[in-house]
């Protein structure tokens, strides 16, 4: 938490103290992204300046993907200049990892514009419905056609194509045949010849986006899908700040206000998708109302997508189990909204809620027997594998968990106990029963490599996948602990019910 009541704008090094907040935090985030990562920071206007900076550090100036400006209406603004908008800062873990041109696929143009050449080319007296139908289309895409400006959609011979010229306006074009796929014969030529040189043009037939008239005697023209000329992520952003708190009431029809100042669904949606690919994982670690979770279920929802949300807060004045938790929860599951309507679940998708709490950072038998136990939950997320069956196994909770996913695939964690070998019998005895031609169990156990832990379940190692703990946690809870320069604090040991409990807040009501 970053304590504004310490922090005044009477404070000399109120910027420092923010940067030095910051810092961490952007170190960590560097880390956790992957090569082909982006991370966006929204800001306002009193530390974009000094955030640039910090990022330019950080992630290199040189990995600037960009900044957009997004208008935020506010109406209690007294300055001279009303601020009526914020920032989002982009940077690249590397830049030349990532599209050179970000595009997205939020609409429908491919499809209406398919539809549009098949009817013409099967029956063009049904062009006047048709050019209606596309009027409707662009007036509301139009948000994504900016570059469409430069292409004219243009009538010849009483036919709208929705398509590109191939003459060459202004000067002395290209001059070659072009063969008709019906007559045979050469296409009648452009007054001043075509646009393109030959090699292109031949690309361009390879590809299917010529559009030939009846015969050689009409001019051809290249077809445009608007999805090819999506406009690039644009730097403004024309949204109204004030659509994030109207959808928390839609959603939370019994309170008027439960957050404030919650970004707009559509500004997350729309940046999610132009910059992410549909399997994409999503971190927000400032999380507050849950829109980055909404948007990326909403967009999943659009294209079909399969990314993964994680969000992670501080629970201030229980924030995440009262609004971040719970507005997400009602947008899967279905509400009754402001108006008393129901509106239907986007059901299709999963929720879980972790609570988190510290294991000391010294390196002892105790504390590693109490970071494995409170690190099921993160196999479990690792894994994608969450329903428990070590009860309706037979198996005691405090000696190994068991858990199985919808395709068959299995998860098993051992932890340390005074009795092992009965528990591997039974464990190994169980696993034998399990078909694993299509996966193997993947065997997380307490051992201190993975040699000693594949010998102990010996009979059945062509049946799993071992994996060593808790040195693979530890290791990277020790890296934690050492860049938020913890590994110097003194830490009060937790009980063992305590860290038994660790993730474990809402077991029940995960969607």
């Amino acid at each position: 938490k970053y304590n504004d009541s310490f922090v005044d704008k009477e404070d000399s090094y109120r910027h420092s103290k923010w940067l030095s907040f910051m810092n961490k935090r952007l170190v960590i985030a560097k880390r956790l992204l992957s090569d082909k990562g982006v991370i966006f920071i929204s800001i306002d206007d009193n530390e974009q300046a000094q955030l640039k900076l910090l990022c330019d550090e950080i992630f290199n100036e040189n990995m600037k993907v960009g900044n957009i400006v997004w208008k935020n209406v506010t109406d209690n603004n007294p300055t001279n200049i009303a601020n009526e908008h914020e920032y989002i800062w982009c940077y690249a873990k590397e830049k030349n990892n990532i599209p050179r041109i970000w595009k997205s696929n939020r609409s429908n143009a491919k499809e209406i514009l398919l539809k549009v050449e098949t009817e013409l080319l099967e029956n063009h007296q049904k062009i006047e419905s048709l050019v209606d139908a596309y009027t409707r289309w662009f007036r509301e895409n139009k948000k994504f056609l900016s570059e469409l400006d430069r292409y004219k959609y243009i009538d010849f011979d009483g036919v709208y194509t929705g398509s590109q010229s191939v003459h060459n306006p202004g000067k002395e074009g290209y001059r070659y045949d072009i063969i008709h796929p019906v007559t045979k014969m050469a296409c009648k030529q452009p007054l001043m010849g075509y646009r393109f040189p030959e090699t292109t043009i031949k690309k361009l037939l390879q590809e299917g986006k010529i559009l030939f008239g009846e015969d050689h005697t009409k001019l051809i023209e290249i077809k445009v899908y608007a999805k090819d000329y999506l406009s690039k992520f644009s730097s403004l952003l024309e949204l109204d700040g004030r659509l994030g708190a109207f959808e928390l009431r839609t959603i939370f029809s019994e309170s008027a206000k439960v957050f404030n100042n919650p970004k707009p669904v559509e500004l997350v949606t729309e940046i999610l998708s132009f910059s992410t690919p549909k399997n994409a994982k999503v971190f927000d670690f400032f999380a507050g109302s849950g829109t980055t979770l909404h948007a990326t279920i909403q967009l999943n929802a659009e294209d079909g997508g399969n990314r993964q949300c994680i969000m992670v807060t501080n629970n201030e004045n229980n924030i995440c189990e009262e609004v971040t938790y719970e507005r997400n929860k009602r947008v899967i599951q279905g509400y009754t909204n402001a108006k008393g309507l129901q509106v239907a679940g986007l059901t299709n998708n999963n929720l879980r809620y972790f609570k988190s709490e510290f294991v000391p950072s010294n390196k002892s038998e105790q504390n590693k027997r109490l970071l494995t136990q409170a690190s099921t939950d993160l196999l479990c997320i690792k894994e994608d594998c969450y329903t428990d069956i070590t009860k309706a196994n037979g198996f005691n909770c405090k000696q190994c968990k068991l858990f199985i996913k919808d395709s068959g695939k299995y998860l098993v964690v051992v932890y340390h106990n005074r009795n092992p070998l009965a528990v591997y019998e039974q464990l190994i005895a169980f696993i034998k029963t399990i078909d694993t031609s299509t996966e193997k169990v993947r065997l997380y156990g307490f051992s201190p490599e993975k040699e000693t832990l594949v010998e102990d379940f010996y009979e059945v190692a062509d049946k799993i996948e071992a994996v060593p703990l808790p040195e693979a946690i530890y290791n990277a809870y020790r890296a934690t602990f050492k860049s938020l320069k913890l590994d110097r604090v003194s830490i009060p040991n937790p009980s063992v019910n305590q860290s038994v409990e660790v993730n474990s807040l809402f077991p029940n009501e995960a969607l």
